[in-house]
């Protein structure tokens, strides 16, 4: 007999799955997942924490956390917190009727406050919480202070990013979605290449030559309200966006 979440699995996701990929936190993390009639069991093992969850499927959008164990050979709370909100990521990703998690009691502690709400975390704030994703330590909502350029008030922008500014392991593809800035140089070509196919071209209209690509790189590293970023799936680029900041015309 199937749980109540069966409409929703992936084919075979009735069966064992193991998933095994890369975070930043906790290093080179496991995870096993075994669904049967009114229950699934998940597995977390990393290089700094253990984590064993069993929950009890109540129905198609609420399951909740009957027992569970974290060990962490850190010492810090942190990577157990971040075990945990990994296993509550895949569970959202790989159920989509679910709605809510229930929490064990004695397991609120190792959440932000603003997760719990009466015991159990539900999936629209689950993604609006940022820390597990965004490599950019933050205090979640940050204060927002606002200034004025050339006429328009906006939100104070912080710095041009450096690095991976999103990470995630995605379990319905087993791979890992990164961002991170456009490199003008090490980029160029494939940007070129990109931009000079014809169905991108359409709506670009970037279809140019390596030298007046690479100013237009330059100009926009160097534009203070957007920053241009760089798509890769396990390391494979595969797009590439534009994130503007917004801001309102002063009156």
């Amino acid at each position: 007999m199937n749980s109540p979440l069966s409409e929703t699995h992936l084919e075979n996701a009735a069966e064992e799955r193991i998933w095994n990929f890369e975070h930043v936190e906790l290093g080179k993390v496991e995870v096993q997942l075994e669904p049967n009639a009114r229950a699934l069991r998940m597995v977390l093992e990393s290089e700094r924490v253990s984590l064993a969850l069993a929950l009890t499927v109540s129905s198609s959008q609420a399951v909740s956390v009957s027992d569970w164990h974290a060990s962490t050979r850190s010492g810090e709370v942190k990577h157990a917190r971040f075990a945990v909100m990994l296993c509550f990521d895949f569970l959202f990703s790989l159920y989509k009727t679910l709605q809510h998690i229930g929490l064990n009691k004695e397991m609120t502690y190792l959440l932000p406050q603003q997760l719990n709400d009466d015991l159990q975390v539900s999936r629209v704030g689950f993604y609006q919480w940022p820390e597990l994703w965004l490599t950019k330590q933050l205090e979640y909502p940050e204060a927002r202070v606002y200034t004025e350029t050339n006429g328009v008030r906006h939100p104070v922008r912080p710095p041009q990013p450096v690095g991976d500014v999103y990470r995630r392991f995605v379990p319905e593809v087993a791979k890992t979605l990164s961002f991170r800035p456009i490199d003008p140089v090490a980029d160029l070509d494939v940007f070129h290449k990109w931009m000079n196919d014809s169905r991108v071209a359409a709506a670009w209209e970037l279809d140019k030559p390596k030298e007046e690509l690479a100013q237009y790189l330059q100009q926009r590293a160097q534009d203070p309200h957007m920053y241009s970023v760089v798509g890769s799936f396990d390391g494979e680029l595969f797009g590439y966006f534009e994130l503007y900041w917004r801001g309102s015309p002063i009156t």
